[in-house]
């Protein structure tokens, strides 16, 4: 009876070195990896890294805008084209020799206008 009640007191305090508090800390502290805070270098990476992506998205968006503005002006261009050619085939002689006649005197009041300026911008030096 002895004997066997020192055993099993042999046991049980086996048991409770096994199972202590501190030794169950530090088997979870074991299982569990530490708690990771980033450095100031990778935090810093970080947000370069996104500013440069918001900066790519912007030059993205502007070329995409840019691309289809100018989708759209080579469109209208075209569409101006065919009806510049249209309006010619439909014209008579008399009208194509008048419309001629209109953009050479359009022409001329251009370049007497642009004269006209560049004199006035001369004199002004003069004074």
């Amino acid at each position: 009876m002895y004997e066997g009640g020192v055993a099993a007191d042999v046991a049980a305090a086996s048991c409770r070195t096994h199972l202590s508090l501190t030794h169950l800390s530090f088997k979870l502290q074991q299982d569990r990896t530490m708690a990771f805070t980033p450095s100031k270098d990778q935090k810093r990476r970080e947000r370069e890294q996104k500013k440069e992506d918001k900066r790519r998205a912007k030059e993205e968006a502007r070329a995409e805008k840019l691309a289809a503005q100018q989708a759209a002006d080579d469109a209208a261009y075209e569409e101006a084209e065919k009806e510049a050619e249209k309006d010619v085939s439909e014209m008579t002689e008399a009208e194509l020799q008048a419309k001629l006649e209109a953009d050479f005197e359009a022409e001329l009041a251009a370049e007497a206008a642009e004269l006209a300026k560049a004199e006035a911008e001369g004199g002004d030096e003069d004074r």
